[in-house]
């Protein structure tokens, strides 16, 4: 680490960047360095206020790996592009001794627990960062207490400092109220704090979330307003006129647009798709199961168990896949005790359309292994 007497928020300190990152890989070298300027007496209370946070976030982020049983590293997610190390490690040091309490940090470590699992990315656990710290405690709470609410809400004080924080948004102008009770409704970037980090270990309040289906998470194709074939069609009863065909085809084309989207970006994961094509034969069908044969949680769809070993990593690797559909709300849940899932009418269509696309024939549909391969 840098020397107490010089400013260590300074960036153009080399050591002192070398030592996060060392110590953000959970290195035993930077962990060391880090724990001996806690203990060292000569460095005053003040001097030693940002190491004590980062030695919180750091073990927090030591448990949520433990929990994955090493099958997700922070170090891989910030660090695997040289071109970004550095600054990946500056922005993370700025935030999280940018806090002013320990809840933040704790706020801190569940978005990051979220990035590890893949629900959301390092982009998106950097803006719930920087949302967390230019809002106060209590406007968290507040807004957490929100969430389940329907807006909208009458503007005041904390809704005011929420929103220049993005997370509320306008609802219009209501020329019958004053300039400070307009009306406001939690944004998406206010729904996705709540559930990817303030939330994060409530499962009632996740319920609620996948239930509302506010959002899918960052990766939410951004462009269309029509979700399903419901919306299409309801927009279609409604046009009584002569352009009601023309408005029909251009909602179809909007609603096949944001399918073909969203398959670009689920595309990344080929263990998703690979699940998500292989329910077409299932009737839609899949689950996430713990028996008391294995230790990691395994994937069942139709007469396949997914890993066919105990590997903790392959193990991540498939649960995270069922997690990634579900946020992109291509399967939904129908039993969260015994976590069974079928496919929405959305991933019907999305996994019809990349067959399709992709001109995948019955032979290499046979199992989701098949599948696997051939995406690669």
């Amino acid at each position: 680490m840098t020397d107490k007497n010089e400013i260590i928020t300074s960036k153009e300190s080399i050591e002192l960047i070398k030592s996060i990152v060392l110590a953000l890989s959970l290195d035993p070298i930077g962990i060391a360095e880090l724990t001996a300027i806690l203990v060292d007496k000569s460095y005053t209370a003040i001097q030693r206020i940002p190491y004590t946070q980062m030695k919180r976030y750091i073990d927090g982020v030591k448990k949520v790996e433990d929990d994955l049983g090493g099958a997700c590293k922070l170090s891989d997610k910030l660090f695997s592009d040289p071109d970004k190390r550095e600054d990946n490690a500056m922005r993370v040091y700025k935030m999280v001794t940018s806090t002013e309490t320990t809840k933040k940090i704790d706020y801190m470590i569940n978005a990051t627990r979220s990035m590890l699992l893949g629900l959301i990315d390092v982009e998106m656990m950097f803006r719930i960062f920087q949302a967390i710290n230019e809002t106060l405690p209590e406007d968290l709470v507040f807004l957490s207490n929100l969430i389940e609410q329907e807006g909208p809400f009458a503007g005041n004080i904390r809704i005011h400092a929420l929103s220049r924080a993005g997370l509320m948004i306008t609802a219009g102008i209501d020329s019958n109220a004053d300039v400070e009770e307009q009306g406001y409704h939690i944004s998406s970037l206010g729904y996705m704090v709540d559930k990817y980090s303030l939330s994060l270990n409530d499962e009632d309040r996740w319920k609620w979330h996948n239930s509302k289906n506010k959002f899918t998470n960052n990766r939410k194709f951004i462009g269309s307003s029509f979700s399903n074939e419901e919306e299409v069609k309801e927009m279609l009863n409604s046009a009584l006129n002569d352009t009601a065909k023309g408005l029909f085809e251009e909602a179809q084309q909007r609603l096949n647009d944001n399918n073909l989207s969203k398959i670009e970006l689920l595309s990344r994961n080929k263990n998703a798709i690979s699940l998500l094509i292989y329910a077409t034969k299932t009737e839609g069908k899949l689950n996430i199961y713990n028996d008391l044969m294995h230790t990691n949680p395994l994937v069942e769809i139709g007469e396949y168990i997914l890993p066919d070993d105990d590997d903790a990593k392959e193990s991540a690797i498939w649960t995270g896949a069922v997690r990634e559909l579900e946020n992109m709300n291509m399967i939904e849940c129908t039993n969260y005790k015994q976590k069974l899932y079928r496919l929405t009418d959305e991933g019907w269509n999305a996994a019809e359309i990349y067959i399709l696309e992709n001109e995948l024939n019955e032979e290499e549909l046979n199992s989701p292994q098949i599948i696997l391969e051939t995406l690669k």
